[in-house]
């Protein structure tokens, strides 16, 4: 027996074994103490090889030796959706099977049933052997996700057993864009992730420059000109936001009108009401145009770059009529 974060959890002479989360009751008190072990054999080629006892399952946030722990958040202020994570196991013992489960987070705490944000979702017990676990989050519609890993430290040199190639290989991420990230977890190893889901939500140049949805334009105005509006004298002075978007993306000038046009959409989205921006938080319009001046002043590296970054943020959830 050993303890975590003050809750018992009986691992006998288990080869490894997978958290199963017990079900939440009306009762906060409820989910605070772990059941009984139950000792439901898991079979992948023939033989039992590992058990499932279910604890109670609620994480603190932390990496710790063993445990993969899963955590839930939401960047700026945003509404809360529930979310599913898969879980996807290879035990590496035996001829033991990949095992896949499914858990939902949601955030604002870490007890009750509308406020389990963090969860561990797998320990591994077996001397000498280690297990690869896959978090995969499905993320909510009209939202983007980006996470944060943290492993648990280790002695450097310590690794003897499990075998090399499993030992030193996982590492610490910070802001990574992905919704699925591995890790291993073992004696002397385990991993936290935060799956951090942010508003990804914008609207293409080609609904924009479409005249049954002038209506969405706030703060401008189609016939505006894109020279006054951006501060450059990048097109002719009667040029207008509209005739920007209606620009053709072929051509010897194609990219840079690719970055005006996607210029352009990004300057309606930032004012239209919709939930624009990144993981740091909304997207102003005067960043839009500021970011606009540096890459038209800047080399094509820099414009690509600032075309590539615009049109990330436009082709997401287009939640206008």
């Amino acid at each position: 027996m050993f303890k975590r974060s003050g809750r018992p959890v009986f691992l006998g002479a288990i080869l490894a074994v997978v958290v199963a989360i017990a079900a939440c009751s009306d009762s906060e008190n409820s989910v605070l103490e772990p059941p009984a072990p139950s000792f439901n054999q898991t079979t992948g080629g023939g033989d039992p090889e590992f058990t499932v006892p279910p604890i109670g399952g609620f994480g603190d946030a932390s990496a710790e030796h063993e445990f993969v722990e899963v955590c839930k958040a939401y960047a700026w202020g945003t509404s809360t959706p529930a979310v599913t994570i898969t879980v996807d196991v290879d035990s590496h013992i035996g001829d033991e099977n990949p095992i896949s489960f499914q858990k939902t987070l949601f955030d604002g705490g870490n007890y009750g049933a509308n406020g389990d944000r963090c969860r561990d979702v797998w320990v591994h017990g077996g001397a000498g052997s280690f297990s690869t676990v896959t978090l995969t989050e499905t993320v909510p519609a009209g939202f983007g996700v980006q996470y944060d890993k943290t492993v648990s430290d280790f002695p450097v040199g310590s690794c003897v057993s499990p075998p090399a190639n499993s030992c030193g290989g996982d590492k610490g991420e910070t802001g990574v864009s992905s919704n699925t990230v591995s890790g291993r977890s073992w004696a002397k190893g385990g991993f936290l992730v935060t799956f951090t889901n942010y508003p990804a939500q914008g609207c293409t140049p080609g609904y924009w420059k479409q005249d049954h949805h002038f209506a969405s334009w706030v703060g401008y105005s189609p016939g505006d000109s894109f020279n006054t509006v951006f501060g450059v004298a990048a097109f002719a002075a009667n040029t207008t936001l509209l005739d920007v978007l209606w620009l053709p993306g072929h051509g010897k000038y194609s990219k840079l009108n690719k970055l005006a046009a996607h210029a352009v959409a990004a300057l309606l989205n930032s004012t239209s009401g919709l939930d624009f921006g990144d993981a740091s938080g909304p997207i102003t319009s005067a960043q839009i145009i500021a970011d606009f001046q540096g890459a038209w002043d800047g080399s094509k590296s820099d414009q690509n770059q600032q075309k590539g970054e615009f049109e990330n943020l436009n082709e997401r959830a287009c939640l206008l009529n």
